[in-house]
């Protein structure tokens, strides 16, 4: 099986939770071990951004089998322990700087292992010594790392830099070079992240001019820099062949991210709150005002997303639909079975020991059943996920047919095929009594004019 980006990730993270001292082998996977357990408890507390990063990682249990008792933001008010390591893994800001610096002065942990997402400049660490030393307790951290992992992991190999208005900030007409030149800084440096996180150096292209060249320019200096570093995390990365990175800038092809799509997972994070692999849905309960819900949509942990992500939304409905009425008629059938030989399924945690009190007598009549009993917490667990995709669908429903987005589709499907549409149709979308939001009639007017390219009379 081919290691994704995901499992490297994962990987400097566990390394980082056992306080940077076990080498894990990211290729034999060992370090994914369900039974494994730390014997050493500890605190981790991380800033928003790498709050994020840990979230599409690792749920809560597997940080408790690492031995995280509590995860808490940086900003947040804590309370003492002064008997327990504390593992901090923030970015590096002058605010970080700060708390930490407020946190050894109040003796909030045993000792402090500092860990910082990007790579970390040497003014930096110079003002970082300079407060801690001022606390008289810069003795308590025990280690300082860059662990190079400034990205977010959405899928396998899907990755985001969490940069929110990217585009817009380096496309603006307000902002001056000085500016420009640092967010082109900061998208080279997370990209770097990438690269060291596949120990990885690779062959970069780019087109020539604009912003893309420019951060391919910085990239390839940075990774330069960073193999002349003794502490270097591209040890064996010309030992095999090397990866090609193509970058590109969004204005190569504007008219994607316009148009209104028809797939599960596109318009899951189109009409929808979606954000880092969660996804906030409105519930309209009898009786009751609307109640909402935060559901975790996750391919590596939900075979049914996996699967029809990527399909149209009607098939996905229609298999959402089939599989739960599968499901629910074995649970059905197992409850019956189970009822008749006189076993109460709502009274009992324990479903292998019923199983195996139903292969004590019988032989031949319970060995199905007990199989059947031992599978009902998969198919319970089964159940709930396409109950949660059931809500999510209906939630996407009601805004698709609100805003009335299959016709907006239907309409940029047609422009984009012959260059061209009816353009009664198109002003009447546009017009105040269409309905749809006004993202929805700027994303179709901007489309038309970058396919159709009208003339100033024509756009008028």
């Amino acid at each position: 099986m081919a290691i994704s980006l995901r499992d490297y990730q994962r990987k400097i993270v566990l390394q980082m939770l056992n306080f940077n001292t076990q080498s894990l082998d990211v290729k034999s996977k060992d370090f994914l071990d369900e039974n494994y357990w730390s014997d050493q408890w500890k605190v981790l507390i991380y800033d928003r951004t790498c709050r994020d990063i840990i979230s599409t990682l690792f749920n809560v249990s597997q940080l408790r089998k690492q031995g995280v008792t509590l995860h808490l933001l940086i900003e947040s008010e804590r309370e003492p322990i002064p008997d327990v390591p504390a593992i901090y893994f923030i970015e590096q800001t002058n605010q970080n700087i700060d708390r930490i610096a407020s946190d050894l002065k109040k003796g909030l942990y045993q000792s402090v292992h500092l860990n910082f997402s990007g790579k970390v400049e040497r003014a930096f660490l110079e003002e970082l010594a300079i407060k801690t030393l001022q606390t008289g307790k810069v003795q308590v951290i025990k280690k300082v790392f860059d662990q190079h992992m400034h990205f977010i992991s959405l899928e396998d190999n899907l990755f985001s830099l969490g940069m929110v208005d990217s585009y817009l900030s380096y496309n603006s007409p307000f902002l001056d070079d000085i500016a420009i030149q640092k967010l082109m800084d900061k998208i080279a440096k997370d990209l770097l992240s990438v690269m060291t996180s596949f120990d990885a150096v690779p062959i970069i292209r780019t087109p020539k001019a604009g912003p893309s060249q420019m951060v391919a320019e910085k990239l390839s200096k940075l990774i330069s820099d960073h193999i002349n570093e003794k502490r270097n995390f591209f040890k064996g990365a010309f030992a095999h062949n090397r990866p090609l990175l193509v970058i590109l800038d969004r204005t190569a092809d504007l008219a994607t991210p316009l148009r209104h799509v028809s797939t599960y997972q596109a318009l899951l994070d189109d009409v929808l709150e979606h954000r880092v692999n969660r996804v906030t849905v409105s519930l309209q309960e009898a009786s009751q005002a609307n109640k909402h819900k935060i559901y975790d949509v996750d391919m590596e942990k939900d075979s049914f997303y996996a699967q029809y992500k990527g399909n149209s939304f009607p098939s996905a409905i229609e298999a959402n639909g089939t599989d739960l009425a599968a499901v629910t008629q074995k649970e059905e059938e197992i409850r019956r079975r189970t009822g008749a030989a006189g076993i109460n399924l709502a009274n009992s945690s324990d479903f292998s020991s019923i199983s195996n009190s139903l292969g004590l007598s019988e032989e031949n009549n319970t060995k199905d059943l007990a199989r059947a009993v031992e599978s009902l917490p998969m198919l319970l667990e089964k159940k709930k996920a396409l109950e949660m995709h059931t809500n999510i669908l209906k939630a996407i429903m009601d805004k698709v047919a609100a805003r009335q987005i299959p016709i907006y589709f239907e309409l940029e499907e047609e422009l984009i095929s012959r260059g061209k549409t009816d353009k009664a149709q198109l002003l009447n979308l546009l017009g105040s009594s269409a309905k749809g939001s006004i993202s929805d009639k700027l994303r179709l007017l901007g489309l038309f004019c970058l396919v159709a390219r009208p003339s100033t009379v024509e756009l008028s």
